[in-house]
């Protein structure tokens, strides 16, 4: 809904043959867009430090920095997919499927 109150932040690639996957969700400041992975819960107020408590030290080994944001990718445990991670002054910005191919 254009104007809304809650913008659409979330984005699915597949058909309907096939599964959809969640492709992208953008996060808001104030933390109302949320996703749950597995027992935990990200939303736009999850920082850096709180990120890698999370997961583990596991996720520095695939920690990219750039100039304007910090990355961390990880990998799907019996696939080469993955799920990128995106932050913008220390704080989440973005979640996105990656693959390879």
């Amino acid at each position: 809904m254009a104007g809304s109150e809650y913008p659409c932040n979330f984005n699915y690639i597949g058909s309907d043959k096939e599964k959809f996957y969640l492709q992208k969700v953008t996060f808001d400041d104030n933390g109302k867009t949320k996703i749950k992975y597995g027992d935990k819960e990200l939303d736009g107020r999850t920082n850096k430090d709180e990120f890698v408590k999370m997961f583990g030290e596991k996720v520095n080994d695939n920690f990219l920095q750039h100039s304007d944001n910090d990355t961390f990718l990880l990998y799907s445990k019996d696939s080469d997919d993955g799920a990128v991670f995106t932050f913008k002054n220390g704080l989440l910005q973005k979640f996105e499927y990656w693959t390879p191919c």
